[in-house]
């Protein structure tokens, strides 16, 4: 998934990867992550 791999590369201070799971199979309920009506991340 190119969200965790984005998520390595980046340091956040809020801490705000932290909940990012990858057992998760739907990142559209990760904080900071907008998804469409159909569930496609759009940022």
């Amino acid at each position: 998934l190119a969200l965790l791999a984005f998520k390595t590369a980046v340091i956040a201070p809020d801490g705000i990867f932290l909940q990012w799971n990858e057992e998760d199979p739907d990142p559209c309920g990760w904080k900071g992550v907008k998804c469409d009506s159909t569930k496609n991340v759009m940022s």
